[in-house]
C-alpha cells in the first residue's frame, strides 16, 4: 500500500503502470499460493489515484476499469475490495483531469451511480461530498462541448443547495473559465454572474470563495473571447481592478503574465482606434516589471500580438511602431530571455507593416519606410535565428511596390529581382510570392525573371486558392523553386530506399 501510495504521488514518469503491475502481480501470486495477499480497497483506490494523476492518454477509463473491479471482487464475496466514496470520488477526479470529450458525461454517471449506491444502503456508501460536486463541477468545466458550461453551471448551483461544505473557490473558477470557452453569444455574461455570485458570497463572509487569480482571469479571458463591443474596455477594467486591490493589501490576486497577455489579446479584438495604444500600454507594463522585479514572465505571442495591431491600424507611423517593438523584442533576447527570439513571423510583420504605411506619404517618407523593410528583410537572411519563408518574400515584393515612387524604376526593379532570386535560390517560390511578382513587377521584368519569352497555354497553369476562392494563373515553375514552401515540403512523400 505504502508502495502504491507513493507511486501515486510521485509525479514519475509511468507511475501508473507501474503501479498496475504491481497490483497485476499480487492477483498473479494469489493464484498461486491462495495465502498469498490480494489488494484490498486501499491498494486499488490508490491504483485509480495513479492512474488519475498520469496524465496518460485513456487514463480515466482505466481508473473507472479499476473501481468496476472492486465492485465486481465485492460481489464475488471479497469485502476487503470493498469500493467507498474515497474510491469512486477518485475515479471522477481522473475523468475530470483527462480532458476527454465525454468527461463531463463519464463523471456525472458516476455520481449518479454514488447516489443510487448510498439510497440502497449498499457499502456503507456515504452521501456525494464536497470533492464529489468538486470533481463534477471540474469535469463539465473541461469537456469540450457546446453544453459543457451550462451543465458546469448547473452542478455549481446544485452543490451550493445540496452540499454542506458548498463549492470552494476553484469551482467557481472553473466554471468562469467553461464560459471563457464557450463560444456561445452572451457568455461573457453567464461568467459576470458566477463571479459576482463568487464575490458576494466572499463579502458575506465566506472566506473559501474569495475570488482568486484564476477567477479574475478567466473572466478576462471570457470578455477577450466574447465578441462584445466593449469587451477589450471590459478586460482592461478587470485587470485595473485586481491592481487596486493589491495597491489595498491583497496578495491572492497579483496580476501575473496571463491577465496581462489576455488583456493585449483582448485589444487585438477591439476596433477601438486607440487600441494599439492600450495594447502597447500593457506589454510596457510587462516589460518593465521584468526588467525590474522580474516576477512576470515575457513571451513572444504578447509582442507579436501588439506589433500586429499596429500594423493593422491606419496610423501613419505603424511601420515605425512596428519596428520598435521588434527592437525592444530583440534586445530583451540578447539579454538573456530566450523565448524572445526572433522569428520569421516577426520579421514578416515588420515588412507587412511597412507594406501597408505609405499610400499617403510623400516620396521621402516613401523611401524611409521602404529602408525599414528593406533592413529587416536583409536581416533575416542573415539571422541566425530565423529563416525567411515565402510570406516574407512575397510580402516584401508587395513592400517594394507599395512603396516605390516610381512604378518602373530602376530601384524597384533591382530591388525586386534580387528577393525573388533569393527566394528562388531558397526554394521558396510559392503562389503567394508568384502573385505578388505579377502585381509589382513590370511585364517584361516578370517575364525575364519566370524565364519565359511569352505566355502562352501550355506552360502557364491554373491554381485555386481555397482561402480565397480566387483562381490564378502562372507560368509553370520548376519543382526545385518551390522545393521548401511549406505545403510542399508536408506533401513530399518519404525517401526510400
Amino acid at each position: 500500500t505504502c508502495v502504491l501510495d507513493a507511486l501515486a504521488y510521485s509525479h514519475s514518469d509511468r507511475a501508473a503502470e507501474r503501479a498496475q503491475a504491481l497490483v497485476d502481480t499480487m492477483f498473479e501470486r494469489h493464484k498461486r499460493d491462495a495465502n498469498a495477499c490480494l489488494p484490498d480497497t486501499i491498494c486499488l483506490t490508490a491504483l485509480i489515484n495513479s492512474w488519475a494523476k498520469s496524465g496518460m492518454n485513456g487514463s480515466a477509463q482505466k481508473a473507472e476499469d479499476v473501481l468496476d473491479l472492486m465492485e465486481a471482487l465485492y460481489e464475488e464475496g471479497y469485502e476487503d475490495a470493498m469500493p467507498n466514496l474515497i474510491s469512486f470520488n477518485a475515479a471522477m477526479n481522473a475523468w475530470a483531469k483527462s480532458g476527454e470529450r465525454n468527461a463531463g458525461a463519464k463523471a456525472e454517471a458516476l455520481f449518479h451511480r454514488i447516489r443510487k449506491i448510498n439510497k440502497s444502503g449498499k457499502y456503507g456508501m456515504k452521501e456525494p461530498d464536497q470533492i464529489t460536486y468538486n470533481s463534477l463541477v471540474e469535469a463539465w468545466s473541461k469537456t469540450r462541448s457546446s453544453a459543457a458550461a451550462e451543465k458546469a453551471n448547473q452542478w455549481l448551483l446544485k452543490m451550493d443547495k445540496s452540499c454542506r461544505l458548498g463549492p470552494k473557490a476553484y469551482s467557481y473558477a472553473a466554471v468562469i473559465g467553461a464560459w471563457s470557452r464557450c463560444g456561445k453569444p452572451g457568455a461573457v455574461f453567464k461568467a459576470e454572474q458566477v463571479f459576482d455570485m463568487m464575490r458576494a458570497k466572499y463579502i458575506a463572509g465566506n472566506n473559501f470563495v474569495r475570488p482568486n487569480i484564476d477567477a479574475y482571469n478567466n473572466l478576462i479571458i471570457a470578455w477577450a473571447n466574447s465578441g462584445e463591443d466593449d469587451a477589450a474596455e471590459n478586460a482592461e477594467r478587470i485587470l485595473r481592478q485586481m491592481e487596486a486591490e493589491c495597491e489595498a493589501g491583497s496578495l491572492f490576486v497579483i496580476p501575473n503574465a496571463l491577465t496581462y497577455s489576455s488583456v493585449i489579446n483582448a485589444w487585438t479584438r477591439s476596433l477601438n482606434p486607440d487600441a494599439p495604444d492600450r495594447a502597447e500600454a500593457i506589454l510596457s507594463i510587462l516589460e518593465a516589471d521584468y526588467t525590474g522585479s522580474r516576477t512576470l514572465t515575457v513571451n513572444p505571442f504578447s509582442y507579436l500580438a501588439v506589433m500586429n495591431l499596429w500594423a493593422k491600424s491606419n496610423h501613419p507611423d505603424k511601420a515605425s511602431k512596428v519596428v520598435n517593438i521588434h527592437d525592444r523584442m530583440k534586445r530583451l533576447h540578447d539579454q538573456g530571455i530566450p523565448q524572445l527570439k526572433p522569428s520569421a513571423q516577426s520579421y514578416t510583420t515588420v515588412i507587412n507593416a511597412c507594406a501597408f504605411s505609405g499610400f499617403e506619404a510623400d516620396e521621402e517618407k516613401k523611401t524611409s519606410i521602404l529602408k525599414i523593410a528593406t533592413d529587416a528583410f536583409t536581416e533575416i537572411q542573415l539571422s541566425k535565428y530565423a529563416s525567411p519563408t515565402d510570406i516574407t518574400y512575397g510580402t516584401y515584393i508587395k513592400a517594394c511596390y507599395n512603396l516605390s515612387v516610381s512604378r518602373n524604376g530602376e530601384l524597384l526593379r533591382k530591388l525586386i529581382t534580387e528577393a525573388f532570386k533569393k527566394g528562388k535560390e531558397d526554394g521558396l517560390v510559392s503562389d503567394f510570392v508568384l502573385k505578388q511578382l505579377k502585381v509589382a513587377a513590370p511585364s517584361d521584368l516578370y517575364d525575364e525573371l519566370l524565364g519565359i519569352p511569352g505566355e502562352s497555354s501550355s506552360s502557364a497553369e491554373s491554381r485555386v486558392d481555397y482561402a480565397t476562392g480566387e483562381t490564378t494563373h502562372h507560368p509553370r515553375i520548376p519543382e526545385d523553386w518551390s522545393r521548401n514552401v511549406e505545403e510542399n515540403v508536408r506533401r513530399r512523400p518519404p525517401n526510400r530506399r
